[in-house]
């Protein structure tokens, strides 16, 4: 069970729509329509409130593009010569680096 800003109980299994803004730790929650909503703080549990930066940015997993095998292009390309992949995208997937098969 969670409490809302106003110290209200709110049962999970009762909440109908929830929103979530970015930036925002607060959650709109309905949990009847016809009712005005409640909102919840993401960072308060209890009476603790927890700081967090909301504008910390992740560090890239990847330095580039990762690429595929050989075998997966060939198939790519296949589709895209029998007009099964959409021509809009027909320049994406011919342009992905494909690398030789590592060998198991």
């Amino acid at each position: 069970m969670i409490k809302t800003v106003d110290r209200q109980d709110v049962k999970f299994i009762y909440i109908r729509m929830c929103a979530v803004r970015k930036g925002d730790p607060v959650v709109i929650i309905h949990c009847n329509l016809n009712e005005p909503a409640v909102l919840f703080n993401l960072f308060q549990i209890g009476r603790k409130t927890f700081e967090m930066d909301l504008q910390m940015d992740p560090e890239p997993t990847y330095s580039g593009q990762l690429t595929i095998d050989t075998k997966k292009y060939k198939d790519l390309e296949k589709l895209r010569n029998d007009e099964i992949i959409p021509q809009a995208y027909h320049a994406f997937y011919k342009d992905l680096p494909s690398c030789q098969e590592t060998s198991m």
